[in-house]
């Protein structure tokens, strides 16, 4: 992980003090954090300066109209000077027609940078979750996947998370014979991937342990290990496909665990120059 620059906007709320802890947990010191304010009020961030205790930190409060369009611009014109990521935290609403909430949604459908998404649970919406004992790590393969284990591992390794990272093989619902050959032939792809991801979590020091899961539905099998294990994280990988009606599109899965997962999420959402 590497030290970047980080654009982090906030209203002084739980959900974005979250976001800024796990970039204090996971960003290496060094890193830059702009935390913008819109408007005039008067906000306390020493709380944020203290979860980004090593970090190089900035505020820059910008103006804005009051009307809620005004200040999504503000956050998105300021976003496209040069920053690494875009980091924000929302509350779960239970809203059907948000993806992530309003606001989230409104901005990461006109950035084009990575993004880092902290979405609280339902129900922890008054109490910051300083620990997580349990976290759900699904894991494809691709740059981004990689990207979001990454983040987890260097969250576990600093807070001692468990991580259980999941592939789930949708190719048959059931393990196939080619499958349960693997035990001694060639591993599979997915447990290539797995052994892969699972290397990295033991070089950066995290606990962890792998599961290959056989499913029609990758997030309904990724949503049912979440409950059996009674996780309090899940760590997502998502890739921009578009936008409607002015919200980003991430693709079956990503909808469908940001519509019916309750828990806290983290987001990895990859920037459109690193498909």
């Amino acid at each position: 992980m590497t030290a970047g620059r980080f654009l982090l906007p906030t209203r002084g709320g739980v959900a974005s003090l979250l976001a800024a802890q796990i970039v204090g947990l996971v960003w290496p010191d060094g890193a830059r954090v702009t935390l913008v304010t819109v408007g005039d009020q008067e906000l306390d961030l020493r709380p944020f300066e203290g979860v980004l205790h090593g970090k190089q930190v900035d505020h820059l409060r910008l103006a804005a109209s009051d009307a809620a369009d005004g200040v999504v611009s503000a956050v998105v014109e300021e976003c496209r000077l040069g920053y690494s990521a875009l980091v924000v935290g929302a509350s779960a609403t239970g809203e059907t027609d948000s993806v992530v909430s309003p606001f989230v949604d409104a901005v990461l459908g006109q950035v084009s940078v990575s993004a880092v998404v902290v979405r609280l649970g339902r129900g922890h919406q008054d109490r910051l979750l300083w620990a997580f004992g349990r976290a759900i790590v699904p894991v494809t393969g691709s740059t981004t996947s990689r990207g979001s284990a990454e983040v987890a591992s260097y969250l576990g390794a600093a807070i001692g998370t468990r991580l259980h990272l999941l592939y789930v093989d949708t190719n048959a619902a059931s393990p196939s014979l080619a499958d349960l050959t693997s035990i001694i032939g060639p591993p599979s792809v997915g447990r290539q991937i797995l052994d892969e991801t699972a290397a990295t979590a033991d070089k950066l020091g995290a606990n962890h342990a792998t599961e290959l899961r056989h499913a029609e539905s990758a997030g309904g099998a990724i949503l049912e290990s979440v409950t059996e294990l009674d996780a309090d994280l899940l760590v997502l990988s998502a890739v921009r496909r578009g936008q409607v009606g002015g919200s980003p599109r991430f693709g079956n899965t990503a909808h469908f665990l940001l519509a019916e997962n309750r828990t806290t999420t983290i987001v990895v959402v990859a920037g459109e120059s690193s498909h």
